[in-house]
């Protein structure tokens, strides 16, 4: 029976360990260290506090011990000391609580008292195992809440996942009833080995299921990478055209005078719509100068062809110094995304009632944008807005960016919606 207690214990530091890496891990991020580094540094941790737990008795030694070694465990996060001394006092004080709390639980099923419960040995194993994973569990509960990954988890997701710890505490509880009383040290054996099983079998559920979580995020990263070189594509090759376009109206522009001469003495009519079709060329090739940034410029001046198109006033106020620190890029994907959802809801009104108003102003160290439009649709800012395209990812991955964006440098962004119009408001610091 000794020797199940020792395996238990040895379990149970193993447990420990991963615990408090999934609790820093919720924390922090991890240090740039060699990953066969990281895991002998972690197996010498292992290996220590088994010896101390195995062979001291002692509780204030073995509680001792595994401060520091949780502490040690902290140095692999980017955390500074006072936090790390901090955060493994409250991991400490939080181990004990659920232990506090299962010891609780289990006096109140086996009507015992709590100091008895360490005499037990297979309730003393059901404890130390049952308590070791209530705080696994809630640790990723609430890493799983957290807002440092995009991947939100479905809250009806929650249910199998809470039932799962909830039905294996009860399992392991009535394998130890049914075997307390046996003499049998096989089937002992046998009840220790499967509760350690079952409670190894919900760490693994639950590591299986984050990993799922971040290879979802990934993919989601790779898609908004391809949206985002999508449109730099689309913007390069928009000036390749322009320049296809002038070089082209240029040299045809000698000889289409000539003929428009004798086209226009012979029939003035004929001659002034051949007039407004070589207008129409050049200011199809021309960039008109919004901010002198030409990126910038050639930018809105491709959406504001599209604008005319689709039969979309456009009005703007535009003032950007070409000393700002924002990254063009940057704010070309941002005007990029606003400009072509705002074309989209414009297309969804009455022809007549369709604008596109945005300014655009510096102001010591921040840029302010602020682009607003007529909608048809009625949006729940709370959950975002939704899209009619018929590639709706693509509308989120442009928000997401966006958003990115605005988290990049430290700004706000503000959505309204009254009187029938939709407003988005940026305000980026210009550092």
């Amino acid at each position: 029976m000794n020797n199940l207690l020792d395996i238990t214990n040895v379990v149970s530091v193993i447990f420990e360990i991963l615990i408090a890496l999934s609790f820093f891990e919720m924390i922090s991020n991890r240090k740039s260290i060699p990953k066969y580094i990281e895991i002998i540094i972690i197996l010498v941790f292992m290996f220590v506090q088994s010896i101390i737990i195995v062979n001291v008795k002692e509780q204030v030694i073995v509680t001792s011990t595994f401060f520091i070694m949780v502490l040690a465990i902290s140095m692999l996060y980017k955390l500074s000391m006072f936090k790390r001394i901090i955060f493994s006092i409250v991991f400490m004080l939080f181990f004990m609580l659920s232990e506090m709390v299962v010891g609780l639980i289990l006096t109140m099923f086996l009507q015992i008292p709590i100091e008895n419960l360490s005499k037990e040995i297979l309730y003393y194993i059901q404890g130390a195992l049952v308590s070791k994973l209530l705080m696994f569990a809630i640790i990723k509960f609430v890493g799983f809440f957290s807002v440092k990954s995009e991947s939100k988890v479905l809250k009806y997701v929650y249910i199998p996942f809470a039932a799962l710890p909830i039905s294996t505490f009860l399992v392991v509880y009535i394998i130890t009833e049914y075997t307390y009383k046996s003499e049998d040290e096989k089937l002992l054996t046998m009840s220790v080995v499967a509760s350690i099983f079952l409670i190894v079998a919900n760490v693994l559920v639950f590591y299986l299921f984050e990993y799922q979580l971040k290879i979802t995020e990934i993919q989601k990263e790779e898609q908004m990478l391809k949206h985002q070189l999508e449109i730099k594509a689309q913007y390069y090759k928009e000036l390749s055209r322009r320049q296809q376009i002038t070089n082209k109206t240029m040299h045809d522009l000698k000889n289409q005078l000539f003929a428009l001469h004798e086209i226009y003495k012979n029939n003035p009519k004929e001659g002034m719509e051949k007039i407004e079709v070589i207008c129409a060329d050049i200011l199809s090739a021309y960039t008109l100068k919004f901010t002198g940034i030409e990126s910038i410029d050639a930018l809105i001046t491709s959406k504001l062809l599209i604008m005319k198109e689709n039969n979309i006033k456009f009005f703007n106020n535009i003032y950007i110094s070409k000393d700002y620190n924002v990254d063009i890029m940057d704010m070309c994907i941002l005007l990029g995304n606003l400009l072509d959802n705002a074309i989209e809801a414009n297309n969804e009104v009455n022809e007549e009632n369709r604008f596109v108003n945005l300014l655009i102003l510096q102001q010591r160290d921040y840029v302010s944008i602020n682009i607003s439009n007529p909608t048809g649709k009625k949006f729940n800012l709370n959950k975002g807005m939704t899209s009619t395209k018929k590639h709706k990812e693509l509308h989120g991955f442009g928000l997401k960016s966006v958003n990115e964006i605005v988290g990049k440098y430290d700004g706000n962004c503000i959505l309204k919606q009254e009187d029938g119009n939709f407003e988005v408001l940026i305000m980026l610091k210009d550092k």
